[in-house]
């Protein structure tokens, strides 16, 4: 495992276009994405472990590298009282990523937010970098990484000014988080590169497949 230093050295390092490195951790935060029914995994994902370390640490710590403000947005705020991280609950109950979203960008002042799902423990650098430097095209509202997969929404920077086209279409009950997309000023960000670094762990199967392919890691039951 890297040290701080070195790893820091290698962010910097990690897309040639972040060089105000710096000056992106002041304009944008990270809201990490833990709540869900979790209905296909049958428990809570944030939970589940990759070496002894529960996927929300590794997502947490993976993103402070990146980000001087990094909080929690989930339906249960007891559920991460021992977290060392600000925790917020949802300011509209119910309403799924979209509602999370909605929260994560009324509870910062920073002009940005990242999101990330707690279902994703392989946040890689580079690809971090890559949605970060594609925010800082002009005219766009949020940048969302598409590639083979499809498109991938929880792993995605937002613009502040969001807020009130995601509160209205709450208000009529449009939660598809897909759609909001098409509404708005969409960058896609080219993930040709990284076609294999985005993973989700969405079931006990997919959490199985995971687990064999990271050495020494057992699938815990």
């Amino acid at each position: 495992m890297q040290n701080s230093h070195n790893r820091k050295n290698a962010i910097k390092n990690a897309c040639e276009a972040c060089i105000s490195w710096d000056n992106d951790k002041k304009r944008i935060a990270c809201a990490i994405l833990a709540g869900g029914e979790n209905k296909r995994m049958g428990r809570h994902k944030a939970f589940l472990t990759c070496h002894g370390r529960k996927f929300i640490d590794i997502i947490g710590d993976n993103m402070k590298a990146f980000f001087d403000e990094v909080f929690i947005v989930s339906n249960d705020k007891s559920l991460f009282k021992e977290m060392p991280l600000a925790i917020f609950e949802d300011i509209i109950p119910g309403k799924g990523p979209l509602g999370a979203l909605h929260t994560a960008l009324t509870v910062s002042k920073k002009e940005y937010i990242f999101c990330v799902a707690c279902d994703m423990p392989e946040t890689y650098d580079s690809v971090i970098a890559e949605v970060i430097c594609a925010s800082k095209k002009q005219g766009f509202d949020c940048f969302v990484p598409r590639g083979e997969f499809g498109l991938e929404p929880l792993f995605a920077i937002y613009r502040k000014s969001m807020r009130g086209l995601i509160e209205k279409e709450i208000a009529v009950g449009q939660l598809c988080i897909f759609k909001i997309l098409e509404k708005c000023r969409t960058f896609y960000v080219d993930m040709a590169k990284h076609e294999n670094e985005l993973v989700n762990i969405n079931t006990p199967q997919e959490y199985i497949d995971y687990a064999d392919k990271i050495e020494g890691m057992a699938f815990e039951k």
